[in-house]
């Protein structure tokens, strides 16, 4: 995430736009975006650590059970 952040301000630095940026990097275009309007790496990193997921809830339970040595992703498959 730092490279990419440090490559989408350098091609700004060069005058490309964000349309460019995100061909040239092959990232989508909102990336770009949200990376081209940080101020910091610093500020897109927080946004992405403290983010919540739908597994939030379950979070304590799946660390355990991975702990304990278990196949989840075979368990999560055969649940469908």
């Amino acid at each position: 995430m730092r490279e990419r952040y440090a490559a989408v301000h350098q091609l700004l630095a060069r005058g490309r736009l964000l349309k460019g940026i995100s061909r040239d990097l092959r990232l989508d275009y909102y990336s770009v975006r949200r990376y081209a309007r940080a101020g910091s790496v610093d500020e897109v990193l927080v946004k992405v650590v403290n983010r919540s997921t739908l597994l939030d809830d379950f979070k304590s339970c799946l660390h355990q059970r991975w702990n304990e040595g278990c196949q989840l992703h075979r368990e999560v498959q055969a649940l469908g």
